[in-house]
């Protein structure tokens, strides 16, 4: 585990220059991230986990910080991700953003598998 996580620390360090760009946070990267907003933390945060380009993307809900500008270059991150990756596992409920993203919905009630089926037979029994 030890190898796996240096190995992504220098894959981190390597692509640092394209994080702090697409993050947009310029002169304020240097500032204690304990002074950052929300909305600051999230951007850095989804820049740090999109320039991985993983197999596999966990997250919860999707990028909600930042000017529309900010939101529309991470949602075309997002599209570029999921074109090239893999899976895209997003928690949500947001039903535009989910028709939109997802081919396959798994919907949980009190921790139980209500529903796992096509997005499309999802929404059309809503």
């Amino acid at each position: 585990m030890a190898d796996f996580l240096e190995e992504k620390r220098r894959e981190i360090e390597a692509r640092m220059d394209e994080i702090i760009a697409f993050s947009e946070l310029g002169d304020f990267i240097d500032v204690p991230l304990k002074a950052y907003s929300q909305g600051m933390a999230a951007r850095l945060a989804f820049s740090v986990a999109t320039s991985l380009e993983p197999e596999i993307l966990l997250m919860d809900e999707w990028i909600g910080a930042g000017d529309a500008a900010f939101q529309d270059k991470a949602k075309q991150r997002m599209a570029e991700i999921a074109e090239k990756a893999g899976i895209i596992v997003l928690a949500s409920h947001n039903h535009d953003l989910l028709k939109r993203t997802c081919n396959k919905l798994l919907e949980l009630d009190k921790g139980r598998v209500k529903a796992f089926e096509t997005s499309e037979a999802w929404f059309a029994r809503q």
